[in-house]
C-alpha cells in the first residue's frame, strides 16, 4: 500500500528560510573567495558585448579575446591607481575640514533650537554627520577596489568566463533547437542580466564622466573619487543615485556653502535625469521590475553578504530571484510582489511572456 506524506506549509516554509538562511551564512563566511569570483563574472558579462564587436570587425576569436582582457587589465589597474590615490589623498584631508565640520553642526544645531527641538537630547551620531558620511562613501569605493586585489584570481576567472562566452552562442543554438519552456526562460533571464549589466555600465560611465567634469568646473575636491562612486552606484536603480549625489554635495557645503551645495544637487539631477530618460531608452528598451524597497533591501542584503562589491550584485540578484519566483505558479506572486505593481497580476503568464509591462529603470 502506498502512501503520501505530506508536509505542512508551515513546516515547508520553515525549512525553506532555515536553508535561505545557512546559504547566505555560508556565503557571507567564504565572501573573500566568492566576492572576486562573482566580480569577475561580473565583468565578463559587461566586456562580453566588446568581445563581440570585435569579432564582428573580423578579428579572429583569439585576438578578440586577447585585445578584449587587455582592455579589462588597463581599466583595474587604472581604476585601482585612482581610487587609491584618492582615498589616500582624502584620508590625509579629512582633517583640515574639522574646523568646517564643527560650524555647520553649530549652525545646525542653532537652526534645530528655533525650530523647539532640544538639541541636548540628541546624541552625537558620526555616522550621519558630514565627516561620517564622506568617510563612509571613501570607504565604500575603497572597499570595492580592494576586492580588485586578488587580481590574479579575477583575471583569470575572467578569461574562463569570456571563454565560455565565445561557444555559447553556438551552445544556444543546439539546445534552442528543441528547449523546453524553462530552457528558454533560463536564456532569457542571461540575456536580460546581459544587457542590464552592459547598458548600465555604459551610460553609468557617461553619468560619471560628466559629473567628475562638472565637479571640476565646480572646484570641488576629489572629483574623481566621486565621480567613481556615482558609476559603482549606477548599477543600483533609484537609491544608488540617491547615495551617489550625498557625498559631493556635502563636500560643496563645506568648500563654499549652501548655494554651491544646492547646485550640486540640482545639477546631479539633471544629469541623471538625461542619462535615463534620453540615453538609455535609446539602447535599452525596458529597464528593471524591481520595486524601490527591494531594490533598497537587496542593497543591504548584499552589501552585507559580500561586503561592498554585493551593492554591484544586488540588484542582478534581485533580478536572478524574481526570476525563480516568476518560473513557478505557486511563488509567481512573490514575484509579482518584488516588482512595480505596474501591470495586473496575471498568475497563468511564463515568464517574459508580457512584453509590454511597464517597469522602473
Amino acid at each position: 500500500m502506498n502512501t503520501k506524506t505530506t508536509i505542512p506549509p508551515l513546516v515547508l516554509s520553515v525549512v525553506t528560510l532555515a536553508a535561505i538562511l545557512v546559504v547566505l551564512l555560508a556565503m557571507r563566511a567564504t565572501n573573500a573567495i566568492l566576492a572576486p569570483i562573482l566580480l569577475a563574472f561580473v565583468l565578463a558579462i559587461t566586456t562580453t558585448p566588446l568581445l563581440d564587436w570585435f569579432i564582428k570587425k573580423g578579428a579572429p576569436s583569439w585576438l578578440a579575446l586577447i585585445l578584449t582582457i587587455l582592455l579589462i587589465v588597463i581599466f583595474i589597474l587604472g581604476l585601482v591607481w585612482l581610487v587609491g590615490n584618492s582615498v589616500q589623498n582624502f584620508s590625509e584631508s579629512i582633517s583640515d575640514y574639522q574646523q568646517r565640520f564643527m560650524e555647520i553642526e553649530q549652525e545646525l544645531g542653532g537652526f534645530l533650537t528655533k525650530l523647539g527641538v532640544d538639541v541636548n537630547n540628541l546624541g552625537p551620531d558620526q555616522s550621519t554627520s558630514p565627516q561620517g558620511l564622506l568617510q563612509l562613501a571613501a570607504s565604500f569605493v575603497g572597499g570595492i577596489v580592494s576586492g580588485l586585489s586578488n587580481f590574479g584570481l579575477i583575471i583569470l576567472t575572467t578569461i574562463f568566463f569570456l571563454v565560455e562566452a565565445l561557444a555559447m552562442p553556438r551552445k544556444v543554438q543546439n539546445v534552442a533547437q528543441e528547449s523546453s519552456p524553462g530552457v528558454r526562460q533560463f536564456l532569457q533571464l542571461f540575456q536580460e542580466l546581459r544587457q542590464y549589466m552592459a547598458i548600465n555600465a555604459g551610460v553609468g560611465l557617461l553619468a560619471a564622466v560628466i559629473n567628475v567634469i562638472l565637479l571640476l568646473i565646480l572646484g570641488i575636491e576629489f572629483a574623481v573619487l566621486w565621480g567613481i562612486l556615482s558609476f559603482f552606484l549606477s548599477f543600483v536603480p533609484n537609491v544608488g543615485f540617491i547615495i551617489s549625489v550625498i557625498p559631493p554635495a556635502l563636500m560643496a557645503l563645506l568648500q563654499y556653502g549652501p548655494r554651491e551645495m544646492l547646485i550640486v544637487i540640482v545639477a546631479y539631477i539633471v544629469i541623471n535625469f538625461l542619462v535615463d530618460n534620453v540615453v538609455k531608452p535609446r539602447f535599452i528598451e525596458k529597464g528593471v521590475n524591481i520595486s524601490v524597497l527591494q531594490t533598497f533591501l537587496a542593497l543591504i542584503l548584499w552589501a552585507w553578504v559580500l561586503g561592498p562589491t554585493g551593492a554591484i550584485l544586488a540588484v542582478p540578484m534581485a533580478i536572478i530571484i524574481q526570476a525563480v519566483f516568476n518560473s513557478r505558479p505557486e511563488t509567481r506572486w512573490l514575484g509579482y510582489l518584488m516588482g512595480s505593481g505596474s501591470e495586473p497580476f496575471n498568475p497563468g503568464a511564463e515568464l517574459g511572456q508580457d512584453k509590454g509591462e511597464q517597469v522602473v529603470s
